[in-house]
């Protein structure tokens, strides 16, 4: 079992895996889809939450919303209502 523990700095892409549930302050809201590559390619600085347990559409959190990852599970230091304004993600055919 792996203990949860403050995302920051040296958070990995390692550290965030597919199918992770993602915990808002007031419940659960959905599944980590990946995280997004950036120009230190070991660390995110944002992932992609498949929301609703059937999984109708995707969102781009940042990871700096991000109070502790670890037991299968990411915890969010924001409310629900917060994830509203985010960009939904588009994934692109190559």
């Amino acid at each position: 079992m792996t203990q949860a523990r403050a995302l920051d700095q040296h958070t990995r892409h390692a550290d965030l895996h597919p199918g992770m549930a993602v915990a808002c302050q007031d419940g659960v809201v959905g599944y980590v889809e990946r995280s997004l590559p950036t120009w230190q390619p070991e660390r995110p600085t944002h992932i992609v939450v498949r929301m609703g347990s059937y999984g109708q559409h995707s969102l781009i959190v940042p990871v700096r919303w991000a109070a502790r990852v670890g037991d299968g599970h990411v915890e969010l230091k924001v409310r629900k209502r917060r994830l509203e304004r985010l960009a939904r993600y588009q994934k692109r055919d190559n």
